[in-house]
């Protein structure tokens, strides 16, 4: 895939977290939730992340109209963009606007 704005098209390579060591990252930030609201935050990042495999800005970018646990979907249709701190409906290429299933009674409960 080659994203709209070419400057995006750079090769990143990507550092994989092992299944283990998620599985433990995601109880350690479960075991941490109630200790501070930045604790609970980052508890339902990585709980967002694991499920979902949002990028960052699409979670910052997340508003309380883009999830419906009524029909279990959460709705991408823009992002947070850090730089200019401003949220933009524009997404890194068409593919990343997406509504993603996925919700279901567990996941719901850890989130």
């Amino acid at each position: 895939l080659i994203p709209e704005n070419r400057d995006q098209a750079k090769a990143i390579k990507a550092t994989v977290i092992h299944p283990k060591d998620a599985a433990r990252l995601l109880q350690f930030v479960w075991k941490h939730r109630n200790d501070s609201v930045h604790a609970a935050y980052a508890c339902m990042i990585f709980h967002v992340l694991f499920y979902f495999g949002f990028r960052r800005n699409e979670i910052l970018g997340l508003k309380k109209t883009n999830i419906n646990l009524i029909e279990g979907y959460v709705d991408i249709s823009g992002v947070w963009d850090k730089e200019n701190s401003t949220y933009r409906t524009e997404t890194k290429n068409k593919g990343s606007k997406r509504k993603e299933n996925g919700f279901s009674k567990k996941n719901i409960n850890r989130i």
